[in-house]
């Protein structure tokens, strides 16, 4: 499996992360767009994704070998880069009856910066604060651009130990799991997070 070099930080204000984006000479790759996906648990840690993107679908495996590592993540996928003749609903369908378990569609806004080989996103979620993730071919190139954004002193949630920390490594759910003080197992129930249900996610 690959590994995955990236940095997440919670908190962010959209307007400043984007003037700073543009003062380090970055472009703006994609416009804010609708990301849809289902999401199969298959063990602790460890996941099966099927996602909708700007211009492609994507089934990605990802396995957490350490949450708070820059290089924690394992992943592997394929992208089906045919999107105009591939229905995301119809892949869904697929995975559903392949006899995966505790799927759970999700859904978020995702725009995207790069600089050089690095990429930068910033993501609305469904009942969160701006996300803003930033990934590289190594630690090093991850590590400069949060630097240049001055994210470095910025915090966000690392639930390893239940603390506010610098960055964040490791699955959204961890996320969700500190703001609103839920269990993994709490937020595995959810079958549907979506922006036209906020107010029903964790009641």
């Amino acid at each position: 499996m690959n590994i995955e070099y990236e940095l997440r930080y919670y908190a962010i204000n959209k307007q400043e992360i984007i003037k700073r984006l543009q003062e380090i000479s970055a472009e703006l790759y994609e416009t804010e767009f609708l990301m849809k996906r289902k999401v199969y648990h298959l063990a602790p840690g460890k996941w099966l994704r099927v996602r909708e993107e700007h211009d492609a679908i994507t089934i990605t495996l990802k396995q957490i070998t350490d949450s708070a590592a820059i290089d924690g993540t394992q992943e592997i996928e394929i992208d089906i880069h045919d999107k105009a003749h591939t229905d995301i609903k119809q892949v869904f369908y697929l995975f559903d009856n392949m006899g995966f378990a505790s799927s759970c569609y999700q859904e978020n806004y995702r725009e995207t910066w790069k600089l050089d080989r690095v990429k930068v996103t910033i993501d609305r979620w469904p009942g969160l604060d701006t996300l803003v993730e930033i990934e590289g071919p190594n630690a090093e190139s991850v590590h400069d651009v949060s630097v240049a954004l001055q994210l470095e002193e910025k915090s966000t949630c690392n639930t390893t130990d239940g603390a506010i920390k610098n960055n964040f490594k490791g699955s959204i759910a961890d996320i969700y799991q500190h703001v609103y003080n839920i269990s993994l197992e709490q937020f595995h129930e959810i079958k549907h997070v979506s922006f036209d249900a906020v107010d029903k996610l964790f009641l």
